[in-house]
């Protein structure tokens, strides 16, 4: 399937649904066949990332204002707007959702990873990074994934943390754009190409879809890969 259209990013959530980010920032999902169900709007909050973590509380980050609001599966907002400036975390590049409904954020001026309750309270914290990975780094994506956390660096490769922020392990040959984490495999996009990396054999393959593309970005669930290209999106049946 293609839906035509203006796009910069594309999400899917693990009950098969799928969203994006239109020129507009504004947040959409979709039906299987393309049609909109709903969307978010709001102009006074304009999506620049979203995470769907827990497809039932839907987080959205807006990067300019510095703050994240949570929406439930109709994309009608579920939460009060949060300032992360109130958390004394001045700017990020990245945040994400938790399955345990708390999120993280990556405390760029602190080079940490923090994680925040319902409540807006710190539950745990990585400390400074640079003393246990030897040096700077700058997320471009966080995915939390089975208890674990993933930080993905695009000139550095990924970071893979524990549930309390500790630092597990560096993948220096994950260097990309975007990550999506299933299972034992770690898909990732570099130079309009999408690869597999397998976590266990530490073997990386690229994936040859059925027409060649230039993939913007890409979106997977249980059931689709979406992709985006510079025209549309386009949904492949996914045996990843």
């Amino acid at each position: 399937a293609e839906i035509q259209g203006k796009f910069k990013s594309v999400y899917a959530d693990n009950l098969d649904n799928f969203f994006a980010i239109n020129s507009k920032n504004n947040l959409v999902k979709f039906n299987e066949n393309g049609g909109i169900l709903y969307s978010f709007d709001d102009k006074s909050f304009p999506v620049h990332h979203a995470d769907f973590t827990n497809p039932l509380r839907i987080l959205i980050f807006n990067q300019q204002q510095n703050s994240i609001m949570f929406l439930d599966k109709t994309l009608s907002v579920f939460t009060e707007r949060i300032q992360l400036d109130q958390l004394d975390i001045p700017y990020t590049s990245f945040v994400a959702a938790s399955r345990d409904n708390n999120f993280w954020v990556f405390d760029d001026t602190k080079q940490s990873l923090k994680k925040y309750n319902q409540q807006s309270q710190q539950i745990s914290n990585s400390g400074n990074l640079i003393s246990v990975v030897g040096e700077n780094f700058q997320p471009i994506q966080i995915q939390e994934n089975e208890n674990k956390v993933y930080a993905l660096d695009s000139l550095k490769g990924l970071y893979q943390f524990d549930y309390l922020g500790t630092f597990l392990f560096h993948y220096k040959e994950v260097i990309g754009t975007r990550i999506r984490i299933n299972g034992k495999n770690i898909v990732f996009l570099k130079d309009n190409q999408l690869y597999l990396y397998d976590i266990i054999l530490m073997e990386k393959s690229k994936i040859n879809l059925p027409q060649r593309l230039k993939i913007v970005d890409f979106a997977l669930s249980q059931k689709k890969l979406v992709v985006l290209t510079e025209q549309n999106l386009q949904i492949f049946r996914s045996g990843l």
